[in-house]
């Protein structure tokens, strides 16, 4: 698969294998912080990108709404940026 944007791919690989471990979709501080961003809003033209590509499905005003549309077999090993790197999240 054959993504058109490599730091929206990162992130959807991102909320497949946290979603995938712990049963729960991320919030956007944890996505942020997984990608090095210093706000949320560039998680949310990147949350909004994947919606628009039919990728994800959120319910505005609620945390952790993110729904996944799209098969996530194939993300996780084609991120391989991040596919060695530990995630723990804040309590």
């Amino acid at each position: 698969m054959k993504y058109r944007d490599n730091r929206s791919a990162n992130i959807f690989a991102f909320i497949c294998r946290y979603t995938a471990r712990y049963g729960f979709p991320p919030t956007l501080e944890e996505i942020a912080r997984d990608e090095g961003f210093k706000s949320n809003s560039g998680v949310l033209r990147h949350l909004d990108k994947l919606e628009k590509w039919g990728w994800i499905e959120r319910y505005h005003g609620n945390a952790r709404s993110i729904r996944i549309l799209r098969p996530c077999a194939g993300a996780a090993s084609e991120d391989t940026a991040r596919s060695s790197r530990q995630f723990v999240p804040r309590r």
